[in-house]
């Protein structure tokens, strides 16, 4: 929930790359949380029916999401989103360059205004 932390979590990915390594990972943006706000959604995953809610305070760029399954169970997930301008500093503090990024899983092109952040990120060669 801290950018210091992403941070902190880069340069540990950093310290156990090799130089040229590829580090991947995704993040939700605001977008996503605003697009969905206050938005209650139904699914079927594996057969399991479950429900899925998302509230998002933009003053504290804070979304909490909760998962209601059929069988009782509860997951609660809270979350910050991050967008590039968030992350490229942090990225770079840690070593790693910015090599793609994408908004989708099929690789669709980021755009700054999607959803989505896809990045794949390297270290650097000395």
């Amino acid at each position: 929930l801290d950018i210091d932390e992403v941070g902190a979590m880069f340069r540990r990915v950093s310290a156990v790359l090799r130089p040229g390594g590829l580090f991947i990972f995704d993040t939700n943006t605001r977008k996503l949380y605003i697009s969905h706000l206050d938005e209650t959604q139904k699914h079927v995953l594996d057969g399991q029916h479950f429900i899925q809610h998302c509230t998002y305070d933009p003053v504290r760029n804070e979304a909490i999401t909760t998962f209601s399954f059929e069988d009782g169970a509860y997951e609660m997930h809270r979350q910050r989103p991050y967008d590039l301008e968030d992350l490229a500093p942090a990225l770079a503090n840690a070593g790693l360059i910015i090599l793609h990024l994408f908004s989708w899983f099929d690789r669709t092109p980021y755009s700054g205004k999607t959803e989505k952040l896809f990045c794949v990120a390297g270290k650097r060669v000395k």
